[in-house]
Parts: structure tokens; sequence; C-alpha cells
């Protein structure tokens, strides 16, 4: 099995997105499974809304191939135009064979509008060479919360962080943001693109603060894990099932103090639990075993007939345009 990843990726830190599926071709070139071209490819992997007029060309030319859609919660959960919703699920629809959820959220919120054939939940992990703990955590007299974000959306938290940031001598705590600095006017902000300089930031903090409104599955949340950081998080998408006992979630400020509270008094305890859950997960091979035994099992077979991809096309391309008027309004 030879396996194509349907996507431009970054070799900064851009989004959890490209920072796992560039993990997962690391992973698959290694095992030489990952291939530079579709035509070469058995699977192709595809990711969201992205890429679809390319997919889409894909499919046309490849209906024989498998084509595994890995999906995230609703975009319209962080942006106002809805459209983005239908480039999914024309992609789904249309073009996928098989279905990856990054959470179980994210299968629950798709539910009424996602029909997959073949589908399966699996978390996104971290990339262990890069995301990794400090024999000793780092103690100190206050402490040091980090925040990142690559999106100025303010269902990124800005609510929270403001709070935060307003409480933090109170608090006894130094914040620490990184990725997008228009996400707050804020004190010690640094946008970071290289993904080991982010690691290094966590491995030098205490907790890690993540206030963001419906992920289906964070992957700074992840990374700050495998680096052994405690997670204070919104009760939110798919936050919880991430969390676990790593940390404290919260549905406001007075929740959120006391699950501070909480994680400075038995730190400890939260930081090697935060551990032991990213020793349990091992995304890129759970990808490995299920593609293999879809394949193995001889249920590729293509979803749609050619023909109906020129529909499907029209309907793509309406709810481009739409995005696009949208965005001008």
């Amino acid at each position: 099995m030879k396996v194509y990843i349907s996507l431009q990726l970054s070799q900064n830190s851009f989004g959890g997105g490209n920072n796992f599926l560039r993990y997962l071709g690391e992973y698959l070139k290694k095992k030489e499974l990952l291939v530079g071209k579709a035509k070469f490819a058995d699977v192709i992997v595809i990711n969201s809304h992205h890429r679809i007029i390319h997919n889409l060309c894909l499919k046309i030319i490849y209906p024989e191939k498998l084509f595994v859609h890995r999906i995230d919660g609703k975009l319209s959960a962080h942006r106002d135009i809805k459209y983005w919703d239908d480039l999914v699920k024309l992609q789904n629809k249309y073009l996928a064979n098989v279905t990856i959820f990054q959470s179980n959220w994210s299968r629950d919120i798709w539910r009424n509008e996602l029909k997959p054939i073949n589908s399966i939940v699996i978390h996104n992990s971290a990339n262990p060479e890069l995301f990794y703990s400090n024999k000793e955590n780092n103690k100190s007299n206050r402490i040091k919360l980090i925040f990142v974000s690559w999106s100025n959306n303010p269902n990124k938290g800005r609510e929270y962080l403001e709070w935060i940031i307003g409480e933090k001598n109170k608090l006894n705590i130094d914040l620490q943001i990184i990725g997008n600095l228009s996400v707050a006017s804020s004190i010690n902000s640094k946008l970071l693109v290289n993904q080991t300089q982010v690691a290094d930031l966590y491995r030098e903090s205490n907790i890690f603060f993540f206030p963001s409104k419906n992920e289906a599955c964070s992957n700074a949340l992840i990374e700050a894990q495998a680096c052994g950081l405690p997670i204070l998080a919104l009760h939110s998408g798919g936050n919880p099932e991430l969390v676990l006992d790593s940390g404290e979630t919260f549905n406001n400020t007075s929740e959120l103090k006391i699950g501070l509270n909480k994680i400075v008094k038995e730190y400890d305890r939260y930081r090697e639990n935060a551990l032991k859950i990213t020793n349990s997960r091992k995304a890129p091979e759970e990808y490995e075993e299920f593609l293999e035994s879809i394949f193995a099992n001889n249920k590729v077979n293509s979803k749609i007939k050619r023909i109906n991809l020129i529909f499907a096309a029209i309907l793509i391309l309406k709810s481009i345009i739409q995005i696009k008027i949208a965005k001008l309004k």
C-alpha cells in the first residue's frame, strides 16, 4: 500500500492539521509507504475542505483509488461563513471512500449530515522527536502559563485570555503567548514559526492554557501534553476527551480559577498523567493499521460514477462562489 497526502504542508508551525499531517507523512516515509504523486498511490488522504478542486480532479482520473477523508469539527463553529461546511460535506459525499474523524465529538457533531460508509475515530498525536518532556518539571515561585494560537478568531478564547491577563498578578501567573499576536493586546507575546522553538517554550512552562471553543482535536493541546504540561482547558468540543485526568476543564472564570488551583496543588500527578496519555497515543500506527485493513479486505471501490462527478463539480463551484461573495460583504 502506498499513500499520497493531498495537502500542501508547511515546514513551520501552521496549525494543528499541518503539524499532524507532516508528522504522519514523516512516519509513512520511514515505512516506505509515502509517495509524492497521486498516480503512484493506492490511498489518497484528503483533509477537511482543503484542495477540493484538486481532489475532484484526482477522483475523476483515479476513481479506483481509496480516498480517505480526515475531518475535524464544523468550520461554521469558528467562522461566520457557513458554506465552508458545505465543502466538507461535498468532499465527503462525492470523493471519500473512508472517513477518519479526529474525535468522538467531531463524529457526533457531523452525525446528522455525514453518512460515511467506513469510518473510525483516531485522535492526533505529537511527534516525539520534537515534543517530549524534561526529566524534571520547571518549578518556580510564579506559575508559568502558556497559550498558543495561530488564529485571531475570538473562539480561540480571547475572553478568557483577557481575563487571565487582568488577573495574572492575583493568580501569581507569568503568561506567555505565542502564535498570532493580535489574539490579545498582551505582554510576553512571541510569533514563532519553528516547531522546535514552540516545543522548547512548552518545556520551559508549567501549565498549558487552552480556552478554545468547539475544537475537535487540538494538536497544540496534544503537543503540550507530550512535553509534560498539565492542561487547563475550556469544557468544549473534543477538549474533555483529550484532557482526561491530565488537567482540568472549565465553563466560566470561577471554574477556571478552581481548576488552576487544583493543578497547582497536585501538579506532579497531573504531569504524570499527561505523559501517560501521550504514551498511549499512536496515531500514525493507527492510521497505517486502519488503512491496511480497509485496503487488504478489498473494500476499495469507486464510490460514485464519473458522470455524477460533473454534478459534484457544479455544487463545489457554487459553494466556492458563495464563500467568496460572503467574504466581500
